[in-house]
């Protein structure tokens, strides 16, 4: 939850501008920057089934947006996922500039499986 995240660290501040541009409520946000997405490295394919459950696991617990912060590197598998650039940059823990990305999501059924469907379009994409 994004909640935990701003609490940890003041240099987070930015994502709370964000969320509130966007007029979310703070228990409905999520932040899974530490969830690294790369096709290319081994198990990547396994990573993107991961990730899709927990989107996807996300939209049924009502879950608006998932934000994240990247390098310009990272930054691509996210934007192909669907991510959206809010414009907005902060620093990491080693003070190098990173993107902060978002997702917004929609509530889904248990039994859509939309997400997994846009998760194995993008690998085939990749």
């Amino acid at each position: 939850p994004i909640q935990r995240v701003l609490k940890a660290d003041v240099r987070h501040e930015p994502l709370q501008r964000v969320a509130e541009t966007l007029n979310a409520d703070l228990s409905t946000v999520t932040v899974t920057s530490r969830f690294i997405i790369d096709p290319a490295s081994v198990g990547g394919n396994l990573a993107l089934r991961l990730f899709a459950s927990l989107l996807r696991i996300g939209m049924e617990e009502g879950v608006s947006h998932d934000f994240c912060w990247n390098g310009e590197s990272r930054a691509q598998w996210r934007l192909r996922l669907g991510y959206v650039d809010t414009g907005i940059r902060m620093t990491d823990a080693s003070g190098s500039p990173q993107q902060i990305l978002r997702l917004p999501m929609t509530r889904r059924k248990t039994s859509e499986r939309s997400v997994v469907r846009l998760v194995r379009n993008s690998v085939l994409a990749a």
